[in-house]
């Protein structure tokens, strides 16, 4: 079974912090995702007297993840790394994250490994969705 390696900062990360760890962490060859969580920057302010009017906020910020380009829309406050390794293997992995994060990240973090997303779907998604849940059938 694969591994994950969960980031867990003592603060939201910055922006441009966010931005430089993810992308350094998406060089590491055995990295097969990254999920990163967070509470959600809104596009537009949600109430309020300005409610309705986009939100021109400073740390939305563009990632670039393992060749692609997105939109950080989230405020980091953990990083979730799907590893391409068993558990055996995993320190060396470990040794450049950690020194990544300490070069990168100037709060205190913690570096946990385990399972911290859904294996498979739960029946609820499997029965809306099918075996292998895709933006094809979410859209229906």
């Amino acid at each position: 079974m694969p591994t994950q390696v969960q980031i867990f900062p003592d603060r939201l990360l910055l922006g441009d912090t966010a931005s430089e760890v993810i992308t350094q962490l998406s060089e590491i060859d055995e990295v097969r995702e990254i999920v990163v969580t967070g509470p959600r920057i809104p596009k537009r302010v949600p109430y309020g007297p300005a409610k309705g009017i986009e939100n021109p906020h400073t740390e939305r910020k563009k990632l670039k993840i393992m060749d692609k380009e997105t939109d950080l829309e989230v405020k980091v406050g953990r990083i979730i790394l799907d590893l391409d390794a068993e558990d055996d293997d995993v320190d060396p992995i470990i040794g450049d994250i950690t020194e990544i994060c300490d070069i990168k990240i100037s709060c205190d973090y913690n570096i946990e490994t385990g399972q911290y997303t859904k294996p498979k779907p739960t029946v609820t998604e499997y029965m809306r969705y099918g075996k292998k849940p895709d933006k094809e059938n979410k859209d229906k």
